[in-house]
């Protein structure tokens, strides 16, 4: 049985132990919590991981690291630990998850129950702990679903427990178009309310999201300093290795032009394959080095057969013509710019309709006299 699927299964378990305990667990002080974005109330009862009767040993990963009598930050404190000192755990994991500073950074994590080599035992924050994937799959995930609880709440959580059950089971055309219309769903609404946060927050960069890379399958999480700003793209080399796993190919040729839009490296980038970033103001369209026809043609392929994702398929067309009728900026010359405007003309793409022909056909008209209209040719050698 694959891993991912225990972990869903151990979730939902989690989960309905959870709603057991709290319509009985007295309210939780929050008052360590500080933040924008909502915390649910989460009862404290732990819970218990199975680990094949193995012993699991962690690291403490920060000097200001404590060992606490109960998990919570008002807990009397048993010991304090030095950086890389060794804890045994113990095998349980607390559903109330609280807000702590660490390096400037907000964590948000629930609390393990470890013992010291005297046998003594107590409770450490998560945040403090090393080496958790390597040493405990389980452990992980436990960590990874109640930080998603506590910022995004058991629903996203569940849904993301869904999607991760979808990759592993998906067969159909149909099932891979229903996860990845969740993946879509997920990626938006993850993406709106991480940014919301810290526009409310008004601080610069105030939590670390970056452990979405861990929860996220197929999905890459990007911090950009200058808008204060978190990106959740796609990686299509993981959708397309997906896509394999149906019955079908229209999904494989859908995720094969999304490699081919993103060629660098197919994980999803505000600039696609055929532009070229100069600098902060300026992006050259390399018309000419044959990557519009390329797309053009996975483009043809997929329409001949492929109704699942329309839209997308058609977004990707119509950036593609706006990009080949208003570029003022080229990477080639003016021949090679030309050549590859004729060869595409000539190749009668059926999805082509008259505002497309006839957008092409006037920006060819200006590049022929490019100093009069403002466009400018040939980065590669110094301009024409």
């Amino acid at each position: 049985m694959h891993p991912t699927f225990i972990y869903f299964c151990i979730y939902c378990s989690f989960w309905g132990l959870l709603q057991l305990y709290s319509c009985q667990a007295k309210p939780s002080d929050k008052s360590n919590i500080e933040s924008d974005i909502k915390v649910d109330s989460i009862a404290s009862y732990p819970v218990l991981l199975p680990t094949n009767d193995s012993v699991v040993y962690l690291k403490i990963d920060n000097s200001n690291a404590v060992l606490r009598v109960a998990p919570n930050t008002k807990a009397k404190i048993l010991k304090s630990f030095e950086k890389n000192d060794s804890v045994t755990f113990e095998n349980r994991i607390s559903y109330s998850s609280d807000r702590i500073q660490i390096g400037g950074i907000n964590y948000q994590q629930p609390w393990l129950l470890v013992s010291l080599p005297k046998q003594q035992k107590g409770w450490v924050y998560g945040a403090y702990i090393q080496g958790k994937a390597s040493h405990h799959p389980l452990l992980k995930q436990g960590i990874l679903d109640q930080r998603s609880i506590a910022y995004f709440g058991p629903l996203m959580t569940q849904q993301i427990a869904l999607l991760q059950k979808e990759m592993l089971q998906v067969i159909t055309l149909p099932g891979f178009r229903q996860m990845y219309s969740r993946a879509l769903m997920i990626k938006d609404s993850l993406e709106y309310k991480i940014n919301n946060s810290l526009r409310l927050s008004g601080k610069q960069k105030e939590m670390d999201f970056f452990w979405l890379n861990d929860l996220l399958e197929g999905i890459i999480v990007y911090y950009i300093d200058t808008k204060n700003q978190y990106f959740l793209n796609f990686d299509f080399n993981h959708w397309y290795q997906l896509s394999l796993k149906t019955l079908d190919y229209n999904d494989d040729l859908y995720c094969d032009l999304m490699r081919t839009v993103y060629a660098s490296d197919s994980i999803e980038y505000w600039y696609p394959s055929w532009q070229l970033e100069l600098n902060d103001t300026t992006l050259c369209s390399l018309m000419g080095t044959g990557i519009y026809q390329k797309v053009l043609d996975k483009i043809q392929e997929c329409i001949d057969s492929n109704s699942y994702f329309q839209p997308e398929i058609m977004a990707v067309k119509n950036n593609l013509i706006l990009e080949m009728s208003t570029a003022k900026h080229y990477w080639l010359s003016q021949t090679s710019v030309l050549e590859e405007l004729d060869r595409i003309l000539q190749k009668n793409y059926v999805f082509f309709n008259n505002y497309d022909l006839k957008a092409i056909k006037n920006h060819m008209q200006l590049l022929k006299d490019p100093q009069r209209y403002g466009l400018k040719l040939n980065y590669f050698d110094g301009f024409e």
